[in-house]
């Protein structure tokens, strides 16, 4: 007696797995409700299990869908490395045609970015002093220290993490008129730190971009995120505060 087959006989011959259908039509039927589900704008092998990301919106003629900044993932990821999302490098016909992430390495070889005291960032482009350039021990590292400066690499966080461009960075900044948007203090020589709604992207990772609350100064991004954003638990530190405030000295 061969195997029993799917119940969707006319689409399918595949053997049983539960509910008289195949793996295929199972696994479409827990996720979907619909053993027979289909989303004809799915990316293979990825099918859309809620609600569909929305598409590209930089050009009417790209099929792939919203990753950040809405943007899809490849014109991200250029807008991310290069600053502009249609960014078509050189390619290296020297190293198996693979695109140039910046024309800085084509310009200069690696060997030749330290000069004495200075190092070349190949970001901005600039000559800048050592103590610019973080401490890294990477393969691509020269002479100890990050290809790429402190302001680059912060300016690059921001983006990475939370889809932040060095110029709606300077807005938020300008909104606050320089200072802290809880303790109104100017950060000192650490910058501001990008506070956003743990609510929405509780990891410490990549955020949503959407959930960006303004800019808090080291030490109130330090005590909200204790805190857990739980305004009650903010209320009952004011009123122990202020129940054990003394008076100021003569």
């Amino acid at each position: 007696m061969g195997k029993r087959t799917c119940h969707l006989r006319d689409v399918c011959s595949y053997p049983i797995v539960a509910l008289g259908l195949c793996s295929s039509h199972y696994q479409r039927y827990r996720r979907c409700g619909d053993p027979l589900w289909h989303e004809p704008d799915r990316k293979v092998g990825r099918p859309v299990r809620s609600t569909p990301k929305p598409p590209c919106a930089l050009r009417p003629d790209c099929e792939g869908f919203e990753k950040a900044l809405g943007l899809c993932e490849p014109h991200y990821m250029r807008y991310v490395r290069h600053g502009d999302p249609l960014w078509a490098g050189q390619r290296d016909p020297l190293n198996k045609g693979k695109p140039l992430r910046t024309p800085a390495k084509v310009l200069m070889p690696t060997a030749e970015r330290v000069d004495g005291e200075q190092r070349y960032c190949t970001t901005c482009a600039r000559w800048l002093p050592l103590e610019e350039f973080h401490a890294s021990s990477s393969s691509n590292a020269v002479a100890g220290r990050s290809w790429r400066c402190r302001g680059c690499s912060l300016a690059y966080h921001r983006l990475r993490r939370f889809g932040v461009t060095t110029e709606r960075f300077e807005e938020m900044l300008a909104e606050q008129d320089g200072v802290c948007a809880i303790c109104a203090r100017p950060p000192g020589a650490k910058a501001m730190h990008i506070d956003h709604d743990h609510q929405c992207c509780p990891t410490n990772g990549v955020t949503c971009g959407k959930c960006v609350r303004g800019l808090l100064c080291a030490g109130c991004n330090l005590a909200i995120g204790q805190m857990r954003d739980d305004i009650s638990v903010v209320e009952r530190a004011l009123v122990y505060l202020k129940l054990h405030r003394r008076a100021p000295l003569a």
